[in-house]
């Protein structure tokens, strides 16, 4: 029974895992061969993991590519976690003077963990507006607003992240600790 409860645990997990890879990827359709790669699994554990998710409806498959991309279901989820955060309704009327006063986007973000993502925006009324997309993951050293987050973590919370591994977001992201550093001190 124990073996049998960690399998499910395990098979809950890998499907998880690909959820979320989904919503980090820089291109929203993926191959099997992508998702295989990326996970370090194999492509009939992909297979079986994409069918099941298909199945509730979390991911569709695009005939013509043979690729896969986020599904209804997945929307639902993120609606239904949006729906629920408080601090958006806190912050709408600040947005919205922000906006108003700055003729600029204003935006909000939550930090999750060693990323943010943007959970809403006011755009100004104009034809050209800078946009985001909500709910894509940032990691807490590249932007202004991932710096932000960075800079008032506690001292301990900066080291342990600036020793990680920091990935390229744009040709002029910051990737070691010690640039990132000095970009958040100004130092």
């Amino acid at each position: 029974m124990v073996e049998s409860t960690s399998q499910t645990i395990a098979t809950v997990e890998r499907a998880a895992d690909v959820l979320l890879l989904f919503a980090k990827a820089n291109h929203p359709h993926l191959g099997v061969t992508d998702i295989a790669e990326e996970l370090s699994l194999s492509k009939a554990a992909v297979h079986r993991i994409l069918a099941s998710l298909r199945s509730r409806g979390f991911i569709d498959l695009i005939e013509e590519s043979r690729r896969y991309q986020l599904g209804s279901a997945a929307l639902s989820l993120g609606i239904s976690y949006l729906s629920r955060i408080d601090v958006r309704q806190i912050a709408a009327p600040e947005l919205q003077q922000l906006s108003l006063a700055s003729s600029e986007t204003a935006t909000l973000s939550i930090r999750t963990g060693d990323e943010r993502i943007y959970v809403d925006q006011i755009r100004p009324e104009r034809e050209i507006v800078m946009s985001v997309p909500i709910g894509v993951p940032y990691p807490l050293h590249a932007g202004g607003s991932s710096k932000a987050f960075l800079a008032f973590l506690t001292p301990d919370e900066q080291a342990k992240y600036l020793a990680t591994q920091m990935g390229q977001v744009t040709d002029k992201t910051i990737t070691d600790g010690f640039g990132a550093w000095n970009d958040i001190t100004g130092s």
